[in-house]
């Protein structure tokens, strides 16, 4: 207001403030209105500078307010469940509502409340200026009837015990939170109830403490092992379990410098290392922890790891008993085998050898035992055998050829007389006879010159041809002398052209 009455101009200071919510009706009529929208969860106020100048004087004079608006918070949001997790879409920051979970075991009587995670159930009012209270409720689905809640806290429990609980062992429900004055405003949650079976063993490691191996390489990933080159595996065990594997079991490392960054563990217990990251004779102690995901329980180990040289081998388990020898090489043993090898080989040629020569021997045997079946009365001393397959130019006889045989003497004749056998002749030729060496026939006392004796057959002595000598003569031509003990031996010459 002008005390001289003069005309004034508004403005409105456009450099400083939040300018951009207003503007002015009339340049003279002062009337401040809002240009936007404004929202109480983005800003609660604004600040605003507007000049008055006057018009009609020379001087110009002028004047500055500075004008703080509040912002009063209205009925135009939803009930939230907290803690809330924001999202943002098209520029506004949007809460979604998180997952309560919980797990209850079967045969506990109700002693109150469950605790869920990540928090209790607890919806608020998103007018926070206003505050409108929050009335709880389930809705209607399965399993809804077997839990109850508090309407006003939203506390949750179960109305029967676990044991009369039909169905699946885990239950979605779906709880609502809306204004008690305006029902129409609300807000739905999920709820999952594990139902577990009694646990009466916590997760539990093999050792405290485990000592692990990892050699340097130039590779990014390598296996951690532990003694003698085994592959070492954290998994825990779990009494609860009948093989002893819980597959809720969610392993870890703790975050201790920088291990993270160098070792890392699958769900199935085993441990990899960055080897290229790795330098010998560096040493890491890692802590393990196996957090079971249905009833909460930990268990710790810790881990203790060695940074081998390249090439450098696993040391042995000090708890196993050393060996009496000490283990060979590989090399060694094969050289060895090779030379048991080699040995049986030579050893195996000469059985061979040995079978063969001895079947040789017993092939000769059988031919003599062959010629003496055919002449029992003739006992050979010396034989030789004449190749079969070389055939005599002159025809010769071949097989066994003797050169002389002699008799034993009966009780008439005493003494012994060779028998000479000469060269037969053949078509008026002489057979060059095959050179022998002599053999001796000799024919026990009392023998009768029966069957294939020689002096029973007089042409195989005579050269086959009674013309060309003189036959011998033999015991057996008198049949008289059937009683006579022994025979006469007699000097058989050759007859005919001597050569």
């Amino acid at each position: 207001m002008d005390l001289d009455g003069d005309t004034l101009m508004y403005v409105i200071d456009r450099t400083m403030g939040d300018f951009k919510y207003f503007h002015m009706d009339l340049p003279n009529n002062g009337k401040v209105l809002l240009s936007r929208t404004v929202d109480y969860e983005t800003i609660q106020e604004l600040e605003v500078i507007i000049h008055a100048v006057e018009m009609t004087t020379r001087e110009r004079q002028r004047t500055t307010t500075r004008v703080r608006v509040v912002v009063l918070d209205g009925d135009d949001q939803y009930p939230q469940f907290l803690p809330c997790q924001y999202m943002s879409h098209d520029g506004l920051r949007v809460c979604v509502s998180p997952v309560y979970s919980v797990n209850i075991t079967a045969g506990e009587e109700p002693t109150g409340p469950f605790v869920f995670s990540p928090g209790p159930i607890y919806a608020e009012d998103g007018d926070k200026g206003i505050m409108t209270p929050i009335s709880y409720s389930i809705l209607s689905g399965p399993g809804s009837e077997l839990f109850q809640i508090d309407n006003i806290t939203g506390s949750v429990s179960h109305i029967n015990t676990l044991e009369s609980m039909p169905g699946p062992a885990m239950f979605h429900i779906k709880v609502m939170a809306s204004q008690v004055c305006d029902s129409r405003k609300f807000s739905l949650a999920e709820v999952k109830i594990r139902v577990l079976a009694p646990n009466k063993y916590a997760p539990r490691f093999t050792a405290s403490q485990y000592k692990a191996f990892v050699q340097e390489d130039n590779n990014p990933v390598a296996l951690v092992s532990t003694y003698n080159g085994r592959v070492l595996n954290l998994m825990p065990s779990d009494g609860d379990f009948p093989n002893g594997t819980n597959p809720r079991i969610q392993l870890s490392l703790a975050n201790i410098s920088n291990h993270s960054k160098l070792f890392q563990i699958t769900q199935s217990g085993f441990l990899i290392a960055r080897a290229n990251l790795l330098q010998a004779p560096q040493t890491f102690n890692v802590k393990v922890i196996a957090r079971d995901e249905e009833s909460g329980e930990t268990a710790n180990s810790s881990l203790i790891i060695t940074v081998l040289a390249r090439g450098q081998a696993a040391p042995r388990d000090p708890s196993e008993p050393q060996p009496l020898f000490p283990q060979p090489d590989l090399p060694i043993i094969a050289a060895g085998l090779g030379v048991l090898g080699l040995l049986f080989a030579i050893l195996l040629f000469l059985l061979i050898r040995l079978v063969k020569s001895h079947r040789l021997q017993q092939q000769q045997m059988s031919q003599t035992s062959l010629m003496t079946e055919k002449h029992p009365t003739v006992s050979l001393k010396w034989f030789q055998s004449v190749n079969p397959s070389k055939s005599s130019p002159q025809g010769e006889e071949q097989g066994y050829q003797n050169a002389a045989y002699t008799e034993t003497p009966g009780e008439e004749n005493p003494g012994l007389e060779e028998a000479r056998l000469v060269p037969a002749k053949t078509d008026g030729q002489s057979v060059k006879q095959q050179k022998r060496m002599p053999a001796v026939a000799v024919i026990s006392p009392g023998n009768q010159c029966i069957g294939n004796s020689p002096c029973r057959n007089k042409q195989e002595l005579s050269g086959g041809d009674s013309d060309h000598g003189t036959p011998i003569q033999g015991c057996g031509d008198d049949p008289s002398n059937d009683g006579r003990r022994g025979h006469q031996s007699t000097e058989a010459s050759a007859s005919g052209k001597q050569q």
